[in-house]
């Protein structure tokens, strides 16, 4: 558990500390390597900018079999997990730790900082079939795993 963190309740989640370096010359690189760090192979990257305190909130949906990390490179951000009995919300914040996102984790994105910018590493390449972005639909796959 990161010092000064609120731990992270929801299943198929916690938090990875992402690679950051710090430039003689200035600047910090945030780094997510196949086979250090994450506990999937890397397909896919990209990055949520232009957002700030006037942007609704993102996400509001879950994945079948995606998983995915979550950092933030600059700003913040409040990421609201639910696994379908835990609702949390974990600050995101561009501190070096990366929150993991699981399959059949609802998640979303508000509150953000003026200019934040996340960075998302994800396990396979973009399919709309693995989204899952009804609520109920979601609850029903939930609960079907837990059994």
């Amino acid at each position: 558990m990161p010092e000064g963190k609120v731990p992270i309740l929801s299943s198929k989640s916690g938090y990875i500390n992402t690679q950051q370096i710090l430039s003689p010359h200035g600047g910090c690189l945030t780094v997510l390597e196949n086979n250090l760090v994450l506990p999937f192979h890397l397909e896919r990257v990209y990055c949520i900018s232009g957002l700030n305190e006037h942007t609704p909130e993102r996400g509001r949906h879950a994945h079948h079999t995606l998983w995915q990390i979550m950092t933030s490179v600059s700003g913040s951000c409040d990421v609201v997990l639910d696994d379908g009995c835990t609702v949390q919300t974990i600050r995101i914040l561009p501190d070096g730790w990366s929150i993991l996102l699981g399959p059949l984790l609802w998640h979303s994105m508000k509150n953000f900082s003026r200019e934040c910018v996340l960075m998302v590493g994800a396990s396979d390449i973009y399919r709309e079939e693995d989204y899952i972005r009804d609520y109920s639909a979601f609850l029903a796959a939930a609960g079907k795993n837990r059994k």
